[in-house]
């Protein structure tokens, strides 16, 4: 079996309210946030990589072959953020087998947990997303077929509604430590 494309799809435009500040660029362990995220994806290496961020700190630190698209209306959402992505993939005619959607505020996620969500989705046609102790958590993958779904959700769910509508198609991979998918909401999520 051939190898399926993968389009990443990286969530880095959020308002950050409840932090207090922009928690993107805040640095743990002297690194911003947000680079933890861009280095798996990296590591991962997808075939086309998307960032969709408002802010110009991220912008200039992003490499040349990642598409940057920019979201000014991120009052609408996480899933606005998500379906600019989407658009700007289906853009680029590659006909992309899955869409991977990562955010920037889980600096703890190991790059194994990353690579054995990918090797699995590889295997399935469906929805992968790793979990702990079977409860679902970020990033997922969606198999293609999912994109006319996920561009009609809006407001802060994301894919959740997708994936409650399709949970017999989906598939939990399972990470060693609940760490892993912590998001820093707040200050007091951050573990020096």
């Amino acid at each position: 079996m051939s190898k399926k494309s993968l389009c990443a799809i990286i969530l880095a435009a959020g308002n950050s309210s409840r932090f207090g500040q922009n928690k993107l660029l805040f640095p743990i362990n002297n690194r911003p946030m947000y680079s933890y995220t861009f280095k798996l994806i990296k590591k991962l290496s997808p075939d086309f990589n998307i960032v969709v961020t408002k802010y110009p700190q991220i912008t200039k630190k992003i490499d040349q072959d990642t598409l940057i698209i920019k979201n000014t209306e991120t009052y609408l959402g996480q899933s606005h953020s998500m379906k600019l992505g989407i658009k700007a993939a289906l853009q680029q005619n590659q006909n992309f087998s899955g869409y991977l959607f990562i955010v920037c505020d889980q600096p703890y996620l190991k790059f194994d947990s990353l690579q054995k969500l990918y090797d699995t989705w590889q295997q399935k046609n469906g929805i992968c997303a790793l979990s702990y102790k079977q409860k679902r958590g970020n990033p997922v993958i969606f198999s293609a077929k999912y994109i006319p779904e996920l561009l009609k959700v809006n407001g802060d769910t994301g894919g959740r509604e997708v994936i409650k509508k399709h949970l017999n198609e989906l598939t939990l991979v399972e990470v060693n430590e609940a760490i892993e998918l912590i998001d820093i909401d707040t200050i007091d999520k951050i573990i020096l």
